[in-house]
């Protein structure tokens, strides 16, 4: 009714994908039969596909996210020549993440060594980067890539300091 940008999209094979449960904060309203959204891939859907869990978080124990770049997106892309949007929610960097898993770290420079969370978060972040650029390489011609980056909201407001109050959005399209 708001002539939203999203709407020239709702006609396309439309996918969401969370690496975390379908029922974290009640994602699941988002499908129904008139769904904005074609498809969807949450945390049991990729075990039954047979993706693998990444307990580097605590508490949210997700798929794999590099998993999820290097063997779902290339598929979801290839699937059909229909176009798509496909949102992508992660998992991996939320905080608090096990830092007995990323024990191996070593982080002497600041800020990163203010805070371990800080240490393991950057380089979970490098991990998907890494990941990441090698599907952007690969865009064609008419896709778009949009990358939105948060704050992780569960440092104290002191630690939060150290991240910026806006989110990135970045976007990535072949030329």
């Amino acid at each position: 009714n708001n002539n939203c940008w999203i709407n020239k999209f709702y006609d396309d094979h439309n996918i969401f994908i969370h690496s975390y449960n379908k029922d974290s904060f009640a994602r699941y309203r988002y499908f129904n039969k008139d769904s904005f959204f074609k498809e969807s891939f949450f945390k049991d859907d990729l075990l039954d596909l047979g993706y693998s869990t990444c307990n580097k978080n605590i508490y949210y124990v997700g798929i794999c996210e590099n998993e999820i770049i290097d063997k779902l997106l290339f598929k979801i892309k290839k699937n059909n020549n229909k176009p798509k949007m496909v949102i992508y929610l992660t998992v991996e960097n939320h905080i608090p993440i096990d830092l007995e898993y990323n024990k191996f770290l070593k982080c002497q420079n600041y800020t990163l060594n203010l805070h371990p969370q800080f240490c393991a978060l950057f380089n979970n972040q490098i991990k998907f980067n890494e990941s990441l650029n090698k599907f952007i390489k690969k865009l064609d011609k008419d896709d778009l890539l949009i990358f939105f980056s948060d704050t992780p909201p569960l440092f104290s407001k002191r630690d939060r300091i150290h991240f910026e109050d806006k989110i990135d959005v970045l976007f990535f399209e072949k030329n």
